[in-house]
């Protein structure tokens, strides 16, 4: 016969999160695996530990994945429900539980995790996204491109009554087709050629007088030499 006490089935029930659309849903303890009711994808439930070398191309389960001394495990992307690392592991984490990296562990790649706990002498490389969903803020920058095409679809909005010109230090606005323009009747003045520049005289260019040399004196005469 089945209980129909309301503590007993709260006891055999466990709240999971969807790897897929985050939305949180009831379970029964002891499923394995279950299909979303708000996305309609399979989710697995069950806990998976890693004892040696693994390499997958994905893991998702919203159990906990742990790793243990001797694991390591590579692959491009691990969704889970939660994560102990005691080894080593390389990829993409997008955990929607806590995460635990223990002392002398090795953590290669880009983490999402509500909070992450580090122990002392882990590696951790890559870039981490710490927090909820709503509570973390991302800043996108604008770039030139996107300001240049802003500033074009600004112009071509622009109306013909709306032109305004700078002449000088003083802008006009011109209402209407803008008037054609007369050409000038005065002569084109001539182009005026850049002086000369000065050349210094002839006399420095001359050539300059060699001194004579001074006369040396004579050397002494060398004395014989005795027999």
């Amino acid at each position: 016969m089945a209980t129909t006490d309301p503590q007993y089935r709260a006891e055999d029930r466990q709240t999971i999160v969807c790897l897929y659309c985050g939305k949180p849903q009831e379970v029964a303890r002891r499923a394995m695996t279950v299909t979303c009711r708000f996305c309609s994808k399979p989710l697995q439930l069950e806990d998976l530990i890693i004892k040696n070398y693994q390499a997958r191309r994905a893991i998702n389960t919203c159990g906990i994945v742990v790793i243990e001394k001797k694991g390591q495990i590579i692959s491009d992307k691990i969704l889970c429900g939660g994560m102990v690392v005691r080894g080593q592991v390389k990829g993409t984490i997008v955990s929607r539980g806590p995460m635990l990296v223990g002392p002398e562990a090795e953590v290669r790649g880009d983490v999402t995790a509500p909070t992450v706990a580090v122990g002392l002498g882990a590696v951790l490389s890559g870039f981490y996204k710490v927090g909820q969903k709503e509570r973390v803020i991302e800043v996108h920058t604008p770039t030139p491109e996107a300001n240049s095409s802003d500033a074009k679809s600004s112009d071509a909005n622009a109306t013909v009554g709306e032109v305004t010109e700078v002449a000088g230090n003083s802008p006009e606005t011109l209402s209407g087709p803008r008037a054609p323009t007369q050409p000038s009747t005065q002569p084109a003045q001539p182009p005026v050629a850049p002086p000369r520049p000065t050349l210094p005289p002839r006399s420095a260019y001359a050539p300059k007088p060699i001194p004579k040399p001074t006369p040396q004196p004579p050397l002494p005469p060398i004395p014989p030499r005795r027999p």
